[in-house]
């Protein structure tokens, strides 16, 4: 494992004439092991500020599954790390989501699955293991639920009664279920739903006055032609009393939370259909108490493929600020595009502070964003190298500040933060520049030095026509005001 610790200091460097400031301290962390796939799954930060991480293992011999297994990875904000191996015998185990216990004793909830190993057998059990803040197990519960299931589609919400509601989906949206859950790991009420009334689980939430539960899904209660997408309302004994539509066309994966007076936030996939042709972009919602838009912010491009992070795509910084993150030009573990992680972070009236592109040099997939107390964002996720077989996963952490300033480092060999996106790169006759960066513009030069385009860049996306530039390769500088936000190469293909 590579672990990049941060480094203390507060520093002001000279490039190129121009001032960079390096602010706030963080850290970037690369977990990697021979012929084994590593992937991190939903993280949360605890009430000592520590960021817990799960991260799974799968381990092969000849090309084949031979052990699948989690270490709970606790990390301090300043970046120091410790582990907690989770293994079972003879099983294939992994843990995929952990939820803090908000009671006296305190502790963890990890939620985890296995199956039989030896045999090679698909049966999978769900299991559930209460810990208290040493990881020591207090107790371990397994249940079968009888299916497996897609992500996202797992969910936890810790009640008055220290109880807890587990909500999952198999597969999609072909079952629901939900599952009351003791502080001993007792069954105490149980519901399933099939057919019409089944949905993918997409987030969860109590409702406004905490006396139910509101299940937000994708597929359940599914109108041919209308959203996909509904707010199932669940009382106490686990019974839909209430349907809404969220707004057309809202795809999935998406997370929901209460706002202030009596609204929601919400941030997600949405597919806007224009011409015949479907157009994707990552969107937030202010929505009122019936889930009409009160207002909404398109992100990233439409002619681009970006997916919102699975395990959870927003996190909020009390009531001021919000997260939003996923993956740019990228799609999956499988994908073979270079692509970027996606950050953005913005008001809460959704004004855009600012977006942050990481990577673009190999695959970047992101699981997860989780909002720290410090204001700043942690993001989990994994990277790997495209056109490669077998594709081995690395999982990727990585923590901003509240300026969205990476980790200073001393030798940046990883890490690549872009304040600008240009698309597409290599090109032909016009060029995207995505920014969120306020009143910019961006210069193209000649291999010369001889300044051959100039435009003042709108906000967030720019697109500029370049048939009066020659096939080959130019150099470009994207300013604001008298700094440098930043510099690279632009190819204009045949």
């Amino acid at each position: 494992m590579t672990i990049i610790q941060r480094l203390q200091l507060f520093a002001i460097f000279i490039f190129s004439g121009y001032l960079v400031i390096s602010q706030e301290i963080n850290f970037e962390i690369l977990i990697e092991k021979e012929n084994t796939q590593v992937s991190a799954g939903e993280s949360i930060q605890d009430k000592f500020s520590n960021i817990i991480c799960p991260v799974t293992y799968l381990q092969f011999e000849n090309d084949t599954l031979k052990y699948r297994y989690s270490r709970i990875f606790t990390i301090t904000l300043e970046g120091d790390t410790s582990s907690i191996l989770f293994i079972k015998t003879d099983t294939l185990f992994s843990i995929n989501l952990i939820t803090e216990i908000e009671s006296e004793n305190g502790g963890y909830l990890l939620w985890g699955q296995y199956y039989y190993a030896p045999t090679g057998g698909t049966e999978q059990k769900e299991v559930f293991i209460r810990t208290d803040y040493s990881f020591n197990i207090i107790w371990e519960k397994i249940f079968d639920f009888g299916f497996n299931y897609a992500a996202p589609g797992r969910k936890v919400l810790q009640n008055k009664m220290d109880d807890f509601l587990i909500a999952c989906s198999p597969d999609g949206w072909f079952d629901m279920y939900l599952l009351r859950l003791s502080a001993t790991g007792d069954s105490l009420d149980f519901n399933y739903f099939s057919g019409d009334s089944a949905g993918s689980v997409q987030s969860l939430t109590f409702n406004f006055d905490s006396s139910a539960y509101f299940v937000h899904t994708y597929g359940s209660h599914n109108q041919p032609g209308a959203s996909l997408n509904r707010l199932v309302e669940v009382n106490t004994n686990l019974e839909q009393v209430n349907i809404i539509k969220y707004p057309e066309w809202y795809d999935w994966s998406y997370e929901t939370r209460l706002w202030a007076e009596n609204s929601f936030v919400s941030a997600g996939d949405e597919i806007v259909i224009s011409g015949g042709e479907a157009h994707q972009y990552f969107t937030a919602y202010i929505l009122d108490d019936e889930l009409g838009i009160k207002k909404m912010k398109r992100l990233t491009s439409p002619d681009t493929t970006s997916t919102s992070a699975w395990y959870r795509n927003m996190d909020v910084v009390g009531d001021s600020y919000i997260y939003l993150g996923g993956s740019f030009n990228g799609f999956y573990h499988s994908s073979n595009d270079t692509s970027w992680y996606y950050l953005a972070m913005l008001y809460e009236n959704l004004d855009l502070i600012y977006e942050k592109y990481i990577g673009g040099d190999k695959h970047y997939w992101c699981e997860c964003i989780t909002a720290t107390e410090d204001g700043g964002v942690f993001l989990s996720g994994v990277v790997f190298e495209v056109n490669t077989n077998p594709i081995f996963h690395k999982a990727y952490l990585l923590k901003f500040d509240t300026t969205g300033i990476p980790v200073s480092i001393k030798k940046p060999t990883y890490l690549k933060i872009n304040d600008a996106l240009l698309f597409p790169n290599p090109g032909k006759e016009y060029l995207n520049i995505k920014t969120s960066v306020k009143e910019g513009w961006i210069e193209i030069y000649n291999l010369n030095g001889k300044l051959m385009l100039e435009r003042k860049l709108d906000n967030n996306l720019t697109t500029i026509s370049t048939d009066q530039l020659s096939i080959g390769t130019y150099l470009y500088i994207i300013r604001n005001n008298n700094y440098k936000v930043q510099s690279g190469k632009w190819i204009k293909q045949n």
